[in-house]
């Protein structure tokens, strides 16, 4: 299946960002709000490698609509910013519960709590 390059908040990407802690090509969520129309684009990276604190990274599993492929943990003390090029395949997007619980995760990161 083949997706539109569509940038928004919840698509799951394959960047190629070659980076400190993305040393090879890996999906990442788009976390930006969609109001934004900058040229650098913030991202959670995912990773298959469990580990860290349950707090900040964020189980999602394989399904049709996130396109992914193994069982992930989304980064959120990993959150950057990198260059809207470096999104190259879309290959999905989260579903609005998962989002949910990676907001979580990027409020625990960022200590914006109520």
């Amino acid at each position: 299946m083949c997706l539109m390059k569509q940038i928004e908040r919840g698509a799951v990407f394959t960047i190629a960002a070659k980076g400190i802690y993305t040393g090879k090509p890996r999906p990442a969520i788009v976390v930006q709000s969609d109001e934004l129309d900058i040229e650098s684009v913030l991202i959670v990276p995912l990773t298959t490698e469990t580990g860290g604190s349950r707090r900040v990274r964020i189980e999602i599993g394989p399904t049709a609509e996130n396109g992914l492929k193994k069982l992930s943990y989304a980064m959120c003390d990993k959150i950057s910013a990198v260059p809207a090029s470096n999104l190259k395949t879309r290959v999905g997007a989260l579903d609005p519960q998962t989002m949910t619980h990676l907001e979580s995760g990027l409020l625990n990161v960022l200590g914006l709590h109520p």
